[in-house]
């Protein structure tokens, strides 16, 4: 039993070298972090050299457990709670390319993180943050309301969706004249792992 990688277990027990994780990860992901090792009845499933996962070239990008039929590769996240009930289709919130997962569920507790195939900007795969790394959603520092502030010296002041949204036109409108051949940028990645509020910079 390989429990090195943090967000999934490996049972060589279950396995029956169908190689479908082999062909995920080279073909999907293109890490070439799995292999088949041996011939014949000695055929095994092997990350790197022989290595444990975390000390193989494997990026933890999931595809290899999502391929699995047999509960080899099991994320540690469904062996904890169980198996999934329902799920619902959302975006990833780490970063702004939008990829599209179904976040399965247990009653109201996220299981898991599955990269939706039907998703534009991911057509189902992902990275080890959209797939694993969920735990911002439950967190007790989790920002749930908008919150403005006139300066940075000023403290943060919870409002309503429509107060914000105002207060955000009027600060963009009021930079116009000085906004000539500039850009504003708005950072998400900054903002879902730290639990912090979004930035604007111009």
């Amino acid at each position: 039993m390989d429990d090195s990688n943090p967000y999934f277990s490996f049972d060589p027990s279950k396995c029956i070298v169908c190689s479908r994780c082999v062909r995920a990860c080279e073909e999907v992901q293109g890490t070439f972090a799995l292999t088949i090792d041996g011939r014949g009845f000695d055929s095994k499933v092997s990350a790197g050299q022989n290595d444990p996962f975390m000390d193989s070239e494997c990026v933890s990008c999931g595809a290899c457990v999502q391929a699995c039929p047999t509960s080899t590769l099991m994320e540690k996240s469904v062996i904890d709670a169980g198996q999934p009930e329902h799920s619902v289709v959302t975006t990833c919130a780490y970063c702004g390319v939008g990829c599209s997962f179904k976040a399965e569920m247990k009653g109201d507790q996220l299981v898991r993180m599955v990269p939706y195939k039907g998703g534009d900007a991911n057509h189902g795969h992902s990275c080890v943050k959209g797939r694993f790394a969920f735990g911002y959603a439950t967190h007790k520092d989790r920002i749930k309301e908008p919150m403005i502030r006139d300066s940075i010296n000023d403290p943060w002041k919870v409002v309503s969706w429509e107060e914000a949204i105002e207060f955000s036109a009027t600060k963009l409108k009021d930079t116009q004249p000085d906004m000539a051949g500039k850009a504003s940028v708005v950072s998400p990645p900054h903002a879902a792992p730290t639990r912090k509020p979004i930035w604007c910079r111009s």
